[in-house]
């Protein structure tokens, strides 16, 4: 039994968070111990020194990291549809 007391929805959400954290832990490793990069790797435009400061090991402009995560949280919730 997972102590969630037989609840899908609150099992799901438990199981999204984990795999979260998990992703949000090894992000952590490899922006740390990797060099920015100087232009977007989708885009090609270039990264603003500020931001390579901030966000060590990062590979995407400000416009596409926004891309990318709108796509990620679409397909979230698509996949959490397909769970529940």
């Amino acid at each position: 039994m997972s102590g969630f007391s037989g609840d899908p929805d609150a099992e799901a959400t438990h199981a999204l968070i984990l795999a979260e954290n998990a992703l949000y832990a090894a992000r952590q490793n490899l922006y740390t111990s990797t060099k920015s990069a100087a232009e977007c790797d989708d885009c090609g435009d270039s990264i603003p020194e500020a931001r390579r400061k901030a966000m060590p090991g990062v590979y995407q402009c400000i416009v596409c990291r926004s891309l990318f995560e709108k796509t990620m949280h679409k397909q979230k919730i698509k996949m959490l549809d397909r769970i529940l």
